[in-house]
This record gives C-alpha cells, sequence and structure tokens, in this order.
C-alpha cells in the first residue's frame, strides 16, 4: 500500500516537473500576445500593402468604386477584414453589409484625404543635380523618448543645410499647432478643409507671420527644413537635415497614422522654384 502511495506521488513530481515549465512557458506567450496591439503585430503587412506607389498614382482621377476597393484593401492588410472567396455566392446579405459598415469610413477618409492633397511638401532647385529622397520608413521602430514607431516619412536634402529649403503646405488649412516638441523640434501642424492634420517637423525657422490659426493655401511657405529637436528648445544637430511630414486622421475618438510614403510617390514631382517665388511673393 505505501509503495503505491509513494508510486503515485513520484509520478505527479515527475509530471509536474516536466510539464510546468512548458506551461508557464505557454501562459507567458499568451500574455505577451495579449500586450503587443494589434495594429503593431500588422505594422509590416500594413506597410507591405501601402509602399506600392502606382497604387495610388491615378488618385486624383478615382472615383466612389476606386476609393471603396482601396479601403477594402487596407483592411485586409490590417486584419480587419478577412478575405471571402469570390466562389460563394451564399454569402448573406447580413455579411455583406457588415463588411461595407467595417471599411466604407475609411474610403470615405481616403477620398477627403487625398483630395485635399493639391502639391508636393517641399519646394526643389531645377539646378541641382539631385533632389529630395524619401524612403518608406513608417512604422519602422524608434529609440529617443522610449521605444516608438515611425509614424511619417522623412524627405532628405540634397545639401546638409538648415534653412535652405523651402517647406510648403500641401493643402488649403488652418495652422492649428505650431511651436516647439521634444521629439519633432520646431514643428507646425495644418488641419485641412477635410479634416485631415499634416505634420511637419524638424524646421528650422518658420514662414514670416505664420502663427495658430492663420489659413494657408496649398503652396503657402510654413518655414524651412532644419534638425532641430531630440532636446530642450533649440536643440539642433543630433540629426541631419531633413523634413518629417505625418498625416493622420480622426475617426471617432480615436485618431490613426497614415503612411505617407505611397502619397508622396504619387505626388513626387515637387513645386519647382520659379512656382515657389510666385507663391512666396502673395505671403
Amino acid at each position: 500500500m505505501k509503495r503505491r502511495i509513494f508510486l503515485r506521488k513520484f509520478l505527479a513530481c515527475m509530471v509536474l516537473f516536466f510539464w510546468t515549465p512548458f506551461l508557464c512557458g505557454l501562459l507567458f506567450w499568451k500574455m505577451e500576445v495579449k500586450k503587443t496591439p494589434k495594429w503593431e503585430q500588422n505594422t509590416e503587412n500594413i506597410r507591405d500593402f501601402q509602399v506600392v506607389p502606382k497604387r495610388l498614382a491615378g488618385f486624383k482621377t478615382w472615383g466612389k468604386d476606386e476609393y471603396e476597393e482601396f479601403a477594402k484593401d487596407f483592411l485586409y492588410a490590417d486584419g480587419k477584414l478577412e478575405k471571402t472567396s469570390k466562389s460563394l455566392p451564399s454569402l448573406s446579405w447580413y455579411r455583406i453589409l457588415l463588411e461595407r459598415e467595417t471599411w466604407e469610413p475609411y474610403a470615405v477618409y481616403y477620398q477627403k484625404l487625398l483630395s485635399g492633397i493639391k502639391c508636393f511638401p517641399v519646394v526643389s532647385d531645377k539646378k541641382e543635380k539631385e533632389g529630395i529622397s524619401f524612403e518608406d520608413s513608417w512604422g519602422m521602430s524608434r529609440s529617443y523618448g522610449g521605444k516608438r514607431l515611425h509614424e511619417g516619412t522623412d524627405l532628405m536634402p540634397p545639401k546638409n543645410q538648415r534653412d535652405t529649403f523651402a517647406v510648403v503646405s500641401v493643402c488649403d488649412g488652418v495652422v492649428e499647432k505650431i511651436g516647439w516638441l521634444e521629439l519633432g523640434g520646431y514643428r507646425i501642424g495644418i488641419r485641412s478643409k477635410t479634416g485631415t492634420y499634416f505634420y511637419y517637423a524638424h524646421l528650422s525657422s518658420y514662414a514670416e507671420g505664420m502663427k495658430q490659426g492663420k489659413t494657408v493655401k496649398a503652396g503657402d511657405l510654413l518655414g524651412y527644413m532644419g534638425d532641430s529637436g531630440y532636446g530642450k528648445e533649440g536643440t539642433v544637430g543630433k540629426f541631419p537635415v531633413h523634413l518629417h511630414f505625418g498625416i493622420y486622421f480622426t475617426m471617432g475618438d480615436k485618431e490613426f497614422s497614415v503612411n505617407p510614403y505611397p502619397i508622396l510617390k504619387a505626388m513626387e514631382k515637387p513645386l519647382s522654384t520659379a512656382r515657389f517665388l510666385c507663391v512666396k511673393s502673395m505671403i
């Protein structure tokens, strides 16, 4: 009898010894998955979808159907919709309506966003052999100020010089925010007439008369590229001169960052200096 009890206890201990680490590891893994926001898990999928510039190349001629298809594809990439086989005619009307309610607000948003953009955010000098360059860095990790994701596109000038390359508004709108931010340096935020928020950061200086509440037109001078930020007000030189360009929209009580890269590629031909001089004379 004692031998049986001992054997049972021994087997129970062996089971606990071998299975406890496995069960703890499984529990920890589930906790980690829950801690990781879904939008962060899907960042790479969204970025891979959005980096195709030809997808947006003709957006100025899009109709309602094109915007809706774009919004649906974006949601598939983000994991908010599951792709359904086209060979399933039995799909209920309720499911179709449910999907439409999910993606239609995004289609409406993109229509508003893209229809408000009228020009490239940086003025180029045709005499320069190299123009403004930029890569798709939206969603990539950043470490200054804590672990975070890059919510924009960095436009690099051909020369690392402050106060040389003009930054202009891409849309008609109102100056909503202006001044110093530790991460963004001297920045300015423009709210378009369609509700999109355009963020311009790391400026070296502002255009004369630029202030909160000022109305601007697409092509109006906002300031000049710089290298301000990553410290107390006035900090410069922590990184090369460039413009950080961000796009945000609000849906309900949530704010979303949009990858500017494909939009910039679609609008890649910058304003010429001659065009800018005409605009500048009206400021």
